[in-house]
């Protein structure tokens, strides 16, 4: 018979490994609130294009009315498949807009497998980007629920 400490030690090991990734990833969007005197209208969304596409991103139709598309750009390339993501930004009421991150994985047959989170790579490579460009614009970075509990919890 196996002993009950030796089962709890396994089963405290197992949680410590599954929640010490935890805080690594990140989800799938990004929001910025736009300063008192500016509304997120069509005029802040063509600022955020242009702005876009002066880092290199190229634009695309989105099909939707007021909301920002870009085409997928590669980042990496892993032998049997490419790490490709597009944007899209999108206004929430007057005072923000969202950033939405589509990563995906490309297999050399043609696959497609959606990639559920933001890594550290993809956020060094991408979020930080687009976060200095919209920045610029005069967007204000909106902190991450994790980002902001740690803020909180540290003051």
């Amino acid at each position: 018979m196996v002993a009950p400490r030796f089962v709890h030690g396994l089963l405290l090991i197992a949680i410590v490994l599954a929640t010490g990734c935890a805080p690594s990833i990140a989800p799938l969007y990004k929001d910025f609130s736009t300063p008192d005197e500016v509304a997120a209208d069509a005029e802040t969304l063509e600022r955020i294009g242009a702005t876009l596409e002066a880092e290199g991103w190229t634009l695309r139709e989105s099909g939707v009315e007021g909301v920002v598309a870009t085409e997928e750009k590669v980042l990496s390339q892993w032998g049997i498949y490419e790490v490709k993501i597009s944007l899209e930004i999108m206004p929430f009421g007057d005072d923000y807009v969202r950033v939405l991150f589509h990563p995906y994985r490309e297999f050399f047959t043609g696959n497609r497998s959606k990639i559920p989170y933001l890594d550290r790579r993809l956020r060094r490579s991408v979020v930080a980007s687009v976060e200095d460009a919209l920045e610029a614009t005069g967007l204000d970075v909106i902190p991450w629920p994790v980002q902001r509990d740690r803020r909180n919890v540290t003051r």
